[in-house]
């Protein structure tokens, strides 16, 4: 990735609530992941929706760690109140929802459940990565 495209996502990522320089690295190489594998999700549609499915877990745990990071973050440094915990709460609920629907939908007619299932694995996978590469723990 350039140096230029890097400072862009993570000014990015910054201005969207993203204060911490280890949640931007890690957000930053998730969504590395995701668009890497979008070219094989998109190349090899015609054959197999293996890596369709890959990508979908993918992203919807990419998409369930940016709002589980929005929130943690937003607590802390905007203060809490009551009204910010209802609606916490109520965007909490709506993307348990939303998360359940696509995983449902997707468990009904996707043939390969375990290429979902590896797909929502990729967050944890990169936060691990993420962890040993900075802290030089191997």
């Amino acid at each position: 990735m350039s140096a230029t495209l890097k400072q862009k996502v993570e000014g990015y990522l910054y201005r969207k609530g993203f204060v911490e320089p280890l949640l931007r690295e890690i957000m930053l190489a998730q969504l590395v992941v995701d668009a890497a594998l979008l070219v094989p999700a998109l190349v090899f549609i015609w054959m197999t929706d293996w890596f369709l499915l890959f990508f979908a877990g993918s992203a919807l745990a990419t998409c369930n760690f940016w709002f589980l990071c929005r929130f943690v973050f937003g607590r802390f440094y905007k203060g809490y109140s009551s009204s910010f915990a209802w609606g916490q709460t109520l965007l909490f609920a709506g993307r348990f929802v939303f998360t359940g629907a696509i995983l449902a939908g997707i468990l009904l007619f996707g043939s390969s459940p375990t290429a979902l299932l590896a797909g929502l694995g990729t967050c944890a996978g990169v936060i691990i990565a993420t962890a040993l590469l900075r802290f030089r723990a191997f």
